[in-house]
């Protein structure tokens, strides 16, 4: 069993494109991590309801962060899961700091673009 942060950028709608990812990255037993915006998000416990996995809203604290509560709470969800699979627009500059803080922690799974672009990384704890 797994945490995995389920996140993106809001202008991506697409259920399809969602559900054929995560398909294929999710396995039984993983709990899967949302912020909770519109978008990724909201499709990604979409999916995880469907599929019969749990899921656990991490939501962004406007009132105490500002405009920095998206930053924070990506900041939140990367310490909380073990594995990142982030969907960008090549545009939304929130799922664009989700991915690179991702990389640093050496947790990103995968990383999806609108453009078709798929970049899946190998990660040996997935393996374990």
């Amino acid at each position: 069993m797994a945490r995995v942060a389920v996140g993106g950028s809001r202008s991506i709608e697409s259920y399809e494109l969602i559900q054929s990812v995560l398909k294929h990255l999710l396995i039984d037993g993983d709990v899967v991590l949302s912020g909770n915006a519109p978008g990724v998000d909201r499709l990604g416990e979409r999916y995880a309801s469907e599929a019969g996995l749990e899921w656990k809203i991490i939501p962004s604290e406007w009132e105490k962060h500002g405009l920095k509560a998206t930053m924070m709470r990506n900041e939140v969800l990367l310490r909380s899961a073990d594995f990142v699979i982030n969907f960008w627009d090549g545009r939304s500059e929130g799922a664009k700091h989700m991915l690179e803080i991702s990389r640093r922690a050496k947790k990103l799974l995968a990383e999806v673009r609108t453009d078709g672009y798929i970049k899946l990384f190998l990660n040996p704890r997935r393996l374990a």
